[in-house]
């Protein structure tokens, strides 16, 4: 990719691992989802190959970021995040998996997977019948309304990119981004995670007694999935779009630890909100309240987080990227989980040190 302002970045290039949303410049700070949307369309050669409006898309983009409320976690700067995260995934591999207008499906879903979010989750909307469970219904009605409000910029002629597609690719593209937006509600995350590892397993048992001795560790892939790729399905590669986007949601727990931890307090932050709403309304209790020790708050949740669902995850996912970015994902877990094990620990320690000191006598 040819430097850009959004690439010169304190954190990181993009692309990289260690690129930074929170620390672009300022000619990008401004509108950084309609900038990064813009140069990785460009990049992936989407608005040419598929024929799209490049007014149209400026126009979608720049609404959908106007949607963008100023939450401190799921607003405009996440979902710049998570479609930058998709661009490393797919420049660590997995863009070899997919056809032009699968890429372009990650790119609006990851643009669009939170639009018009309003820093409650689902179990809140249930509890409080809110007018989106009375319209979506209690499953996933969150992201649900994401969806609805995609479609809805869609629809104004002005916005509508997709202009040029045939009725089957416009059909495919509607269908896919349904499909990755409802499997970023957390509550499916099991079923699509053991459904990748079954796939990852056929693959391995296909490719089993077929294996070169000549393979070595700085081969660029495993041969299993290089062997895999001509007879992946439809419905495999439907799997592997979700399983992309799932992993660059949740990407800011694995990030370098000072950028990992700003994206822990933002999240914080909205856990406490609701927790107030909760008891303001009589509502069931569903989330933390604050407390003096924010610290041990936070790391105990981002351990939880790391060890049981965003690590297995990625250690599963890098699997089919290159040795390289592998290598580099895999030490940031290490990193950042003996990191918040320390913080949880050492807090542990002085609070029950503090429970035995009898005090002044």
């Amino acid at each position: 990719m040819a430097p850009t302002a959004m690439g010169q970045n304190p954190g990181g290039r993009l692309g990289e691992w260690a690129f930074n949303v929170l620390e672009i410049p300022d000619v990008d700070r401004r509108n950084p989802l309609l900038s990064l949307g813009k140069e990785l369309l460009t990049h992936y050669d989407l608005m040419e190959s598929l024929n799209l409006s490049d007014k149209r898309v400026t126009n979608f983009l720049r609404v959908m970021e106007t949607k963008y409320g100023d939450n401190p976690y799921h607003c405009a700067a996440h979902a710049t995040d998570v479609t930058a995260n998709v661009h490393f995934l797919l420049q660590s591999g997995f863009v070899r998996f997919f056809s032009k207008l699968e890429v372009l499906v990650l790119c609006i879903a990851a643009l669009g997977h939170d639009l018009g979010h309003f820093a409650l989750n689902n179990k809140f909307l249930v509890n409080s019948n809110h007018p989106i469970v009375q319209k979506h219904g209690k499953e996933s009605a969150l992201e649900h309304h994401h969806l609805n409000e995609i479609t809805e910029v869609l629809e104004e002629e002005e916005c509508d990119f997709l202009e040029a597609l045939s009725v089957s690719d416009r059909e495919k593209f509607n269908s896919l981004v349904k499909e990755l937006i409802l499997a970023t509600d957390m509550s499916r995350h099991r079923d699509y995670f053991t459904r990748f590892e079954e796939f990852c397993q056929n693959a391995k048992s296909e490719w089993a007694g077929k294996a070169n001795t000549s393979e070595t560790e700085g081969d660029r892939y495993h041969q299993w999935i290089e062997a895999k790729i001509p007879s992946v399905t439809e419905e495999e590669r439907t799997l592997l779009l979700v399983m992309v986007v799932k992993c660059a949601d949740v990407a800011n727990v694995v990030k370098p630890l000072a950028q990992s931890e700003d994206w822990a307090m933002r999240i914080m932050n909205e856990f406490y909100a609701q927790g107030e709403k909760e008891e303001a309304l009589g509502l069931p209790k569903t989330q933390m309240s604050k407390s003096e020790n924010v610290q041990y708050q936070m790391a105990k949740h981002q351990l939880g987080f790391l060890e049981h669902v965003v690590g297995p995850l990625f250690t599963a996912m890098m699997e089919l990227a290159d040795v390289e970015n592998r290598a580099v994902v895999a030490k940031q877990i290490e990193k950042n989980a003996v990191a918040w094990k320390r913080r949880v620990v050492e807090t542990e320690a002085r609070e029950a040190a503090a429970s035995l000191d009898p005090g002044p006598s």
